[in-house]
């Protein structure tokens, strides 16, 4: 198992709070939308032989049980532009996913993460009918400091907990059934970025 690494200091601003009713495949749409995307030079990396990866959203249902209940979108490795999406919950179709991993070289990596918040709840979703509702918020940005072994595959997954963001990262070389945590950390989640423009990140 590799050790969970320290976080970079990075400082992100929100922002503003959207808050709004959908249906969950409405709702994971906009989420999608939502993410932010970085721009700048952009992150080039060709496959080799020992290179790390990470998977994408899954198509044509991603669970929120199994990958968490926030929309990730990776926007930069290193500094460099990625906007790969990560984890995207509800229904995807097949076009909209990656359609292949994100490769990596073995080693350090500084990763910022743009994460949309879907707080799932039980509602009327239109014309009398009972479903999945939620509030979507944007704004979280953490920069996290991880470690990729070499031929491993990894995923992340984030989960709204109150007022905090639970961030994971699997490594799920054996399979999504035989997956292990490597890391994780807790980030503030959009609503405290209101009255905070820092985004703390703290390791668990």
């Amino acid at each position: 198992m590799i050790p969970p690494t320290g976080i970079l200091p990075g400082v992100t601003k929100s922002a503003s709070r959207k808050r709004s009713l959908f249906g969950l495949g409405a709702l994971t749409m906009l989420a999608a939308l939502a993410a932010g995307c970085a721009t700048g030079p952009t992150y080039t990396y060709a496959q080799q032989k020992d290179s790390a990866s990470v998977e994408g959203a899954i198509a044509p249902i991603q669970r929120t049980v199994d990958y968490g209940s926030c929309s990730i979108q990776i926007i930069r490795i290193d500094g460099f532009s990625a906007n790969f999406d990560a984890s995207r919950p509800g229904a995807n179709w097949s076009f909209t996913v990656p359609s292949h991993p994100l490769y990596l070289a073995p080693g350090k990596h500084a990763i910022t993460l743009d994460i949309a918040e879907v707080d799932t709840d039980i509602g009327e979703i239109g014309h009398g009918r009972i479903g999945t509702v939620g509030e979507l918020d944007t704004g979280s940005q953490p920069i996290l400091s991880v470690e990729l072994a070499a031929s491993h595959v990894y995923r992340f997954t984030a989960n709204l907990g109150g007022s905090a963001i639970n961030v994971s990262l699997w490594d799920e070389t054996g399979g999504t059934a035989g997956r292990f945590l490597v890391a994780s950390w807790t980030v503030d989640s959009s609503g405290s970025y209101l009255e905070n423009s820092f985004a703390p990140v703290h390791k668990r």
